[in-house]
């Protein structure tokens, strides 16, 4: 109901009053105060009972229309069709925000690492080139010839250590696979070596040799045991080469009792250790090498005054010089990043 119409309700109410009253109070011919049994009118008496009543009827009646009225905004059909169409505007405007919500650019990266510091040295040299003869210096260093000749000693270093590292890498893979497996024999060996009819100290001495290859104790420590032990388990390659040094030298004294199969024969640990030991060689040897060669490429790349990266930012500031911080040919080189490593003053 509109709030016109009701306003027009409640004044008719208050218009009819007297007859809503009378009608109300009035009844089997008595008035209020005769039903009470007063011979005469109580002042006050019909107000407070009669109005009283009514004024709570009134209010019930206007609570009730209220609590059943609709809104204002939704009074008229126009008002319900105007938020229909607001809600459904909120609805199809909070789609897109969330389809067509702005990706973040990816992050650039610069790749930097020793090959790309030569890479960019031939590239600025390539650069340089195309300036002809304006680019014009005294000094030997950043010269295109100098320049090509440190970039060429670089290439090398790299390739150096390319091909060092892969002899590294066969020498570690020889030697996991002439360790690898000593464990495994070794059991095989006490085992054969139990019921061979030696002594019982001959078994014991055994099984100690056997503790020291597994790298396990020989003495298991109990739970809850506060003293102090030795718990190296003498498992480094040197260590292992010795361990296999004297199974040999303890087999060795029993010619007659061990006369075990090839794979875990005397002769067959003599080559076991022998292969563990030149393996064991090699992989030292070409990790000096390895060690050496990057030695050569951190001098020949990140050497003060005369590196790949020095050349190459000294070469950047003698084109800046001549040409100029606005000039095309500094903007040809200036994005061309050259690194260095933590410590290269001291190479």
């Amino acid at each position: 109901m509109a709030k016109a119409e009701r306003c027009t309700m409640v004044g008719l109410t208050f218009q009819l009053w007297p007859q809503i009253y009378m009608a109300d109070t009035i009844q089997n011919g008595l008035a209020p105060f005769q039903q009470n049994g007063h011979d005469a009118q109580v002042p006050g008496h019909e107000v407070s009972n009669g109005l009283q009543q009514n004024n709570l009827l009134m209010e019930e009646v206007l609570k009730g229309e209220e609590h059943n009225a609709p809104t204002a905004k939704m009074d008229s059909p126009e008002a319900g069709t105007k938020q229909a169409t607001v809600s459904e505007t909120t609805t199809v405007e909070a789609q897109p925000k969330s389809v067509n919500k702005e990706k973040k650019k990816a992050a650039r990266y610069e790749e930097t690492g020793n090959a790309t510091n030569v890479q960019n040295l031939r590239l600025v040299t390539q650069r340089i080139k195309g300036f002809g003869p304006s680019y014009a210096q005294g000094s030997p260093l950043y010269t295109i010839a100098n320049m090509e000749a440190v970039y060429n000693t670089a290439a090398t270093s790299l390739q150096e250590v390319t091909a060092v590292k892969q002899a590294y890498d066969n020498a570690i893979d020889q030697q996991n696979q002439a360790f690898g497996d000593v464990k495994d024999l070794s059991t095989r060996t006490k085992n054969f070596f139990t019921w061979c009819g030696v002594s019982d100290k001959a078994i014991e001495r055994m099984e100690y040799l056997n503790h020291q290859i597994q790298g396990t104790r020989v003495i298991p420590i109990k739970d809850g045991d506060s003293d102090d032990h030795i718990s190296a388990s003498h498992q480094s390659r040197t260590q292992q080469i010795q361990h296999v040094d004297a199974l040999v030298e303890f087999l060795e004294s029993f010619p007659a009792e061990y006369l075990s199969p090839d794979v875990i024969s005397v002769d067959a640990w003599k080559a076991k250790r022998d292969a563990m030991d030149s393996t064991f060689l090699q992989e030292n040897i070409t990790s000096s090498n390895l060690k050496a060669a990057r030695i050569q490429r951190n001098v020949d790349i990140y050497k003060t005054t005369t590196g790949v990266v020095e050349i190459g930012l000294g070469a950047k500031r003698v084109v800046l010089a001549i040409y100029g911080y606005n000039s095309p040919q500094y903007a040809a080189v200036k994005g061309i990043k050259f690194t260095r490593i933590k410590g290269w003053e001291n190479l």
